[in-house]
């Protein structure tokens, strides 16, 4: 879950003690590393498939085979290519990261890892402004980047970005840093949340038996439940 799950179902969790994962390490590194083949970001779209609204793309856009996306041979010379995510290896998924100039969610249950894998890459992310997209802890993207996903504003916000990408892609790095962060965040959260667990279930234990009746021998059924 993320944080604005956190607090519209008012979850039994401090902000502090959330533990959010980092993405696979695999991507770190690829991101990390720039291949022989690449030679600037392409006019494609990469779009999550879990969408559960009409998906709004720029006129004229074109949707691309699986075996075309990952061909770093065959250059995508258009205004506008789509590719869904899905049925592609780590390995694909890279590769389609370092080409694709935009990557697109309208279903933001969670923080979803299409966008955030995308953006080490320097893909810039687009999501739904509704459920867990409105939260600017686990997405502190422009305001550009949320969007209505039940109209076609999409679709210009789509076209907007493969135009001034180059323009668009600096208000992306407050999101960048925060998925390059996650690692040390998750470490920090988890030791905190275990050190946290321990003192909370000391301190109750101790309570109950400090008002356990005195009459009751010490390995009594009563005890035991306590």
């Amino acid at each position: 879950v993320g944080h604005y799950i956190l607090e519209y179902y008012q979850l039994p969790m401090a902000p502090d003690h959330y533990i959010l994962p980092p993405v696979q390490e695999f991507y770190y590194n690829q991101a990390a590393n720039i291949p022989e083949w690449f030679n600037g970001k392409e006019n494609l779209i990469l779009v999550d498939d879990d969408a559960k609204t009409k998906v709004g793309i720029p006129k004229g856009c074109m949707f691309l085979p699986n075996e075309h996306a990952v061909d770093v041979h065959f250059r995508l010379n258009g205004s506008c290519f789509i590719a869904i995510l899905k049925g592609f290896t780590k390995e694909e998924m890279a590769i389609l990261y370092r080409r694709a100039k935009v990557v697109l969610d309208l279903y933001v249950n969670g923080p979803e890892r299409a966008v955030q894998e995308g953006v080490l890459f320097d893909a810039a992310s687009v999501v739904t402004v509704e459920g867990n997209g409105f939260d600017s802890m686990d997405f502190p993207l422009p305001s550009f980047a949320r969007v209505d996903s039940g109209n076609n504003i999409s679709g210009l916000v789509l076209e907007t970005l493969l135009k001034h990408y180059d323009e668009a892609i600096p208000e992306y790095l407050p999101f960048k840093e925060h998925v390059l962060s996650l690692a040390e965040k998750f470490d920090g959260s988890l030791k905190r949340l275990v050190n946290h667990g321990a003192v909370e279930f000391r301190a109750k234990l101790s309570t109950r038996l400090l008002q356990r009746s005195k009459s009751l021998p010490y390995n009594s059924t009563t005890t035991m439940e306590d």
